[in-house]
């Protein structure tokens, strides 16, 4: 629990880098300070953090011996694993390879589009990305390589951008099947949320929690997934629920009029930050839609996993357009208190990921 307490004050910490006079400069080192902390977490942890950890490693040991890669999918993974245990014979090189991709992809990401450092790293403390990426290796290879396939779509000139961006998801893809809906990235990246479309929104919504089991079914049919579709009633998707809500809520925030003349002293949008407020939010949607799934299956929640990125972005751009000193101090003990309780319950309380408890390994 210290580490993770410890993580949390370094996270505030980088609130002191606001008085730094270059302000690219400050907002490097706020990215740089507490996801180097995460790095070194994630490498130097004991092996028993993360429920699917021993497994790799065990998987790695077997790679040591053997003479030629075996697996039955996600060849990708397993192939740099193998390459991993042939070359460098050291399990944490690998870890170290692996969560260096995902947060620098990560980190680029949070430069390019988030006003508000802090607030985003609070939110994916206790995003399903971050509980995800504590175990899900072959997930987390696969979500670094998207990452870096939505900063060369963005950032590169077309049509090499369409080039970079398609070949870093083909690769993902290898990493885990779970990427394959990442396609959905390219058709819907220009895509703005609208309050117009309220009812189409709620008729997805309610579609997929209740024929999820039906559309996995469809997707393992052509894609030979490897996982069971469950036909057991799990129960309602709260934290999809939970998520929906915010969706509305903010959506409202942006686009009700009433709504936006009545809070205007509070805060400030522009067109261009409607714009790319809408456009995350209806990415964030298509996680929203997955996550929903888990009425019928636990496992194909998970094929939209990549998109939970666009919450930090969405908690921390709306936090920006806050006016008023005051307003902005009592939002982010908000925030603040908000990240404790949900990642306690998410990674404590609920632990499906075997995040907590943390204790370091650096000698294994």
């Amino acid at each position: 629990m210290i580490t993770y307490i410890a993580l949390f004050f370094v996270i505030n910490l980088t609130l002191l880098t606001n008085f730094i006079p270059n302000k690219r400069i400050g907002k490097i080192t706020a990215i740089a300070v507490p996801l180097t902390f995460l790095l070194l977490m994630m490498v130097f942890r004991d092996y028993s953090v993360g429920n699917d950890i021993v497994g790799y490693k065990a998987q790695f040991d077997n790679y040591l011996s053997a003479t030629k890669m075996s697996a039955k999918k996600d060849y990708g993974f397993y192939t740099t694993l193998y390459l991993f245990a042939k070359t460098f014979k050291n399990f944490r090189a690998f870890l170290a390879f692996e969560y260096i991709v995902f947060y620098v992809g990560f980190a680029l990401i949070l430069y390019f589009y988030c006003k508000n450092t802090q607030v985003a790293l609070l939110v994916f403390l206790f995003s399903p990305l971050f509980e995800l990426s504590v175990s899900g290796l072959r997930q987390t290879f696969g979500i670094a390589l998207c990452l870096f396939s939505i900063i060369s779509f963005l950032k590169i000139k077309k049509p090499f951008n369409y080039i970079a961006s398609i070949l870093l998801w083909i690769i993902a893809c290898t990493m885990h099947t779970c990427l394959i809906p990442f396609a959905f990235f390219f058709i819907f990246h220009k895509y703005k949320a609208n309050l117009k479309y309220l009812w189409l929104y709620i008729f997805l919504f309610l579609l997929c929690a209740v024929s999820s089991k039906y559309l996995f079914y469809i997707l393992d049919s052509f894609a030979d997934l490897g996982y069971g579709a469950s036909g057991v009633y799990l129960g309602l998707p709260k934290v999809a629920l939970v998520y929906f809500v915010f969706f509305l809520v903010v959506l409202c925030f942006i686009d009700l009029p009433i709504l936006k003349d009545k809070l205007s002293r509070f805060y400030d949008l522009s067109f261009e930050e409607k714009t790319e407020l809408t456009k995350y939010l209806s990415l964030f949607f298509i996680y929203i839609l997955f996550q929903s799934t888990v009425t019928y299956n636990l496992i194909f929640a998970r094929f939209g996993i990549v998109f939970s990125v666009y919450l930090p972005l969405i908690f921390s751009n709306s936090f920006a357009l806050i006016k008023g000193k005051k307003a902005r101090i009592v939002s982010y003990l908000a925030i603040v208190g908000l990240a404790i309780i949900a990642f306690w319950y998410e990674n404590i309380h609920h632990d499906a990921c075997g995040v907590y408890p943390f204790s370091w390994g650096f000698y294994k």
